[in-house]
């Protein structure tokens, strides 16, 4: 019991660090790691919007629109893509959902060139998907007062984990001929890459950390147990040597081969054993010569001194 104890004792103390130690360790492998995939999502989706917002400031000023929507539809396939669209300046509405543009154009310029006529694409909710996200308007306002550095925020739609990556249209002096509203910005280019296999592998990489720690800490308490019971099998010893001795059992042997503490107190043990054999001895030897009446107050005083020296 004695040497469970102790052996719990430090076991608990050591075990308990332990998993601490590794639960700060996987919290921030894992949260440095996370960040570090998310800044590389940053970065690919960036360059995604690269040659969209090119061909923007490019083709369509030189009235080849259709260009965007097939480059747009052509990202759009890429794994992983689950959104890409430019929403408009009025931060609702989706580019090439409608004709309004179109209308304009005729309006001003008379027939349309049959590269220009796109397909639409429909929009269920009679907008573009994602403006009503809180943390969209946000960055529609940043985008309105000045910014021009994309942002990204994640997102939740339809179960999914979402990065979405926006990054400001600016509005140019000949967009004006074709797009008759003002505001600060034409549009808002948008692309939402899916995050679940980016989470499955954070859940993957946190299982492996996890049986990682779990193996340290089994390995680790396997040696501490092996290395206590060398501390503790000696004490338990001398534990069970001073019960007998307790018991009135003089007759005992404490091996213990050690330099260390432990070892000094086993030989300051066997000391107290030699030392009480001989008060037992003496006390014999007194009783017996009492007995026969041979004894003096000098003689037991002298076999008392002799036992002391």
């Amino acid at each position: 019991m004695f040497k469970k104890s102790i052996l719990i004792k430090i076991l608990s103390i050591v075990v308990g660090i332990s998993i601490i130690g590794f639960t700060i360790l996987i919290y921030k492998v894992i949260s440095q790691e996370e960040k570090n995939l998310l800044e590389e999502r940053k970065k690919t989706s960036d360059l995604m919007t690269q040659p969209i917002l090119h061909t923007l400031y490019k083709d369509m000023l030189d009235e080849r629109a259709d260009m965007v929507y097939y480059l747009m539809q052509g990202v759009k396939n890429i794994k992983g893509v689950e959104r890409i669209q430019i929403i408009r300046g009025n931060g609702v509405e989706a580019a090439f959902s409608d004709d309004k543009t179109f209308k304009t154009v005729e309006k001003e310029y008379g027939e349309l060139k049959p590269e220009w006529k796109t397909p639409r694409i429909p929009q269920p909710t009679g907008g573009a998907s994602g403006t009503d996200y809180p943390k969209f308007k946000e960055v529609l306002k940043a985008f309105k007062e000045g910014r021009k550095e994309g942002i990204s925020y994640i997102e939740e739609s339809d179960g999914k984990r979402l990065f979405t990556y926006l990054v400001p249209i600016e509005a140019q002096q000949k967009c004006n001929a074709c797009h008759t509203s003002e505001n600060t910005i034409r549009g808002v280019l948008m692309i939402s890459t899916t995050l679940e296999d980016m989470y499955a592998s954070l859940s993957d990489s946190r299982m492996r950390w996890i049986m990682y720690g779990f193996f340290t800490v089994l390995g680790a308490s396997i040696i501490l147990t092996l290395f206590v019971r060398t501390i503790t099998n000696p004490l338990s010893r001398i534990a069970e040597s001073s019960k007998k001795i307790a018991n009135g059992e003089l007759d005992i042997r404490v091996d213990v081969k050690s330099n260390d503490e432990i070892g000094i107190l086993a030989n300051v043990f066997k000391d107290m054993v030699v030392y009480l054999k001989s008060m037992a001895h003496t006390a014999e030897a007194i009783a017996d010569r009492d007995l026969r009446g041979d004894i003096t107050p000098k003689s037991e005083k002298d076999i008392l001194g002799n036992a002391f020296k």
